[in-house]
């Protein structure tokens, strides 16, 4: 029953470890990040920001 688990984890190549990491890093930012947020990269880093409130005394 185990059989072809078994076997197609001894397969798991670089690649499939890198697309998987790719994966879960798409589907955790978009959790995190909003329509209305900016992301840019600065000096190899993700910058999220979110946007200004506006405060009305």
């Amino acid at each position: 029953m185990w059989q072809p688990v078994v076997s197609s984890l001894s397969q798991f190549t670089w690649r499939d470890a890198e697309e998987l990491n790719v994966a879960t890093f798409e589907q955790v930012t978009q959790q995190l990040v909003s329509s209305t947020d900016t992301v840019t990269v600065d000096e190899g880093r993700l910058v999220i920001t979110k946007p200004a409130t506006e405060k009305n005394d």
